[in-house]
């Protein structure tokens, strides 16, 4: 049984070729990263819509230069680079209107490039800050530097 038989799995054998010659399992997320880079537009569903939630599917997007259109935590807004660093799906009333803009963005570089105009930018909100600093760069040592400081609080309280 064929699930996608329309769909070319080999539309970016550059990317394609990064995971096949990854020696690090860490470094597997390159070809996701290459193909995600070559689009203008990421859909960035988050698995839940808890507050101060967010993943890669957020992150990776800034990372790559590319908007995110977002569904996720009630409070992304609070920590985004800029208020019009993203699209939100929420704020269309329909599918085909969240479509239209789109088309209008890719059609419009100049109205495409005001989601970018962030990355110009010296000075972020704190939200941002904190976030990128946990999501974008470093995540996995934060994680281990936050788990080591946690234990040796649980030590001191057993004491």
């Amino acid at each position: 049984m064929r699930i996608f038989p329309a769909s070319n799995w080999n539309i970016h054998p550059d990317c394609e070729a990064l995971e096949k010659n990854t020696k690090d399992h860490y470094e597997d997320f390159n070809a996701k990263d290459c193909i995600i880079e070559k689009y203008p537009f990421y859909l960035s569903i988050e698995n839940s819509q808890e507050p101060d939630y967010s993943s890669e599917k957020l992150w990776d997007p800034f990372k790559l230069g590319v908007v995110p259109i977002v569904w996720g935590a009630p409070n992304t807004r609070s920590y985004l680079p800029h208020p019009k660093s993203a699209i939100f799906i929420e704020d269309y009333p329909n599918v085909e209107d969240l479509a239209n803009h789109l088309k209008y963005l890719v059609e419009n570089k100049t109205a495409y490039l005001e989601y970018h105009q962030w990355r110009t930018m010296t000075n972020w909100s704190d939200g941002f800050e904190k976030k990128a600093y946990m999501s974008m760069y470093n995540m996995e040592c934060n994680i281990c530097k936050e788990v080591a400081r946690l234990r040796v609080i649980e030590e001191r309280l057993e004491l």
